[in-house]
C-alpha cells in the first residue's frame, strides 16, 4: 500500500542499491504558519474590542451613579424649598433680628470712628519736620541766651568775691597799721620793747609773704584753668561749627 506524498513537502533520493527513499523536510509548511498568524490576530482584536466594551460599560456605570447622586441632591433641595415655602414667615422676629444687627453695626461703626479720631489726634499731636526744625532753632537760641546769662552771672560773682577779698585785706592792713602806730611809741622807749617790736614785725612780714605766695599759687592755678577752658572753648566752637554745617546739609537734603 503506497502513500501519497506531496512533491513540495517530500524529496526522493536513490541509495547505493538502487532503491529510492523519501526525505521529509524538518521545517513546518507555510500554510500552517499563515493559519496560526491569522488566528492570533483575530484573538487580539477580540480582546481589544472586549476591553473597550468593558471600559465603556464602566464609564456608563460611573455616569449613571453621578446622575443618581445629582438627582438625590436635587430632590433634597426641592424638598427643602418646599418645606421653606410651607413654613410660615415670622416677620416680627425677622425685623427684630435685622434691627439687632443694625444696632450692632452702628455700635461697631461708632467704636471704629472713635479709634479713627484718637489716631487723628495722635497724628495732630506729633510735630512735622518743619515744626521740629523751628523747635530746634528756638531751643538753640534759648540755650545761647542761658549760656550768656550764666557767664555774666559767674563773672559778677567772681568780681564780687574778688572785691570782698580785697576789702578784707584792706581792713586787715588798716588794723595792722593802727596797731603798729599804737605800739611804735611805747616800743621805742626801751631796748627790749624795740626787740619785741622787731620780732612782731618779722612775724607780720612772714605772714604777708606766706599770703602773697598763696595768692600767687592761686593765680597760677587760675591761669592754668583759664588756659584749659580756652582750649576747651576753641574745640567746642570747632565742633559746633562742624555740627551746624552737618545740620544745615541735613536740612537742605530733607527739604
Amino acid at each position: 500500500m503506497s502513500e501519497a506524498v506531496d512533491g513540495d513537502s517530500a524529496e526522493t533520493v536513490p541509495d547505493s542499491c538502487g532503491h529510492s527513499s523519501i526525505i521529509y523536510p524538518t521545517t513546518p509548511s507555510s500554510g500552517l504558519v499563515g493559519l496560526g498568524g491569522a488566528a492570533g490576530d483575530s484573538s487580539d482584536e477580540d480582546l481589544e474590542s472586549s476591553s473597550s466594551f468593558l471600559d465603556e460599560h464602566q464609564d456608563l456605570e460611573r455616569q449613571g451613579s453621578g446622575l443618581e447622586s445629582k438627582k438625590l441632591i436635587n430632590d433634597d433641595e426641592i424638598s427643602n424649598l418646599n418645606r421653606r415655602q410651607c413654613e410660615p414667615i415670622d416677620l416680627d422676629s425677622h425685623i427684630k433680628n435685622s434691627t439687632n444687627k443694625l444696632n450692632s453695626l452702628k455700635t461697631e461703626l461708632a467704636t471704629k470712628m472713635k479709634e479713627n479720631l484718637s489716631v487723628r489726634w495722635q497724628l495732630d499731636d506729633a510735630p512735622v519736620q518743619t515744626e521740629l526744625i523751628q523747635y530746634e532753632r528756638r531751643f538753640s537760641e534759648l540755650y545761647a541766651q542761658i549760656q550768656e546769662k550764666h557767664h555774666l552771672t559767674r563773672r559778677h560773682y567772681a568780681t564780687y568775691n574778688a572785691l570782698l577779698e580785697i576789702k578784707e585785706l584792706m581792713l586787715k592792713e588798716a588794723s595792722l597799721l593802727n596797731s603798729i602806730n599804737l605800739q611804735f611809741k611805747d616800743a621805742m622807749t626801751t631796748p627790749s620793747g624795740r626787740y619785741k617790736f622787731l620780732d612782731s614785725m618779722e612775724v607780720i612780714v612772714k605772714g604777708a609773704k606766706h599770703k602773697l605766695e598763696k595768692a600767687e599759687r592761686g593765680l597760677l592755678a587760675e591761669q592754668k584753668a583759664c588756659e584749659s577752658l580756652k582750649e576747651k572753648h576753641t574745640s567746642a566752637v570747632a565742633e559746633q561749627r562742624h555740627f551746624s554745617s552737618l545740620l544745615h546739609t541735613f536740612q537742605v537734603n530733607i527739604i
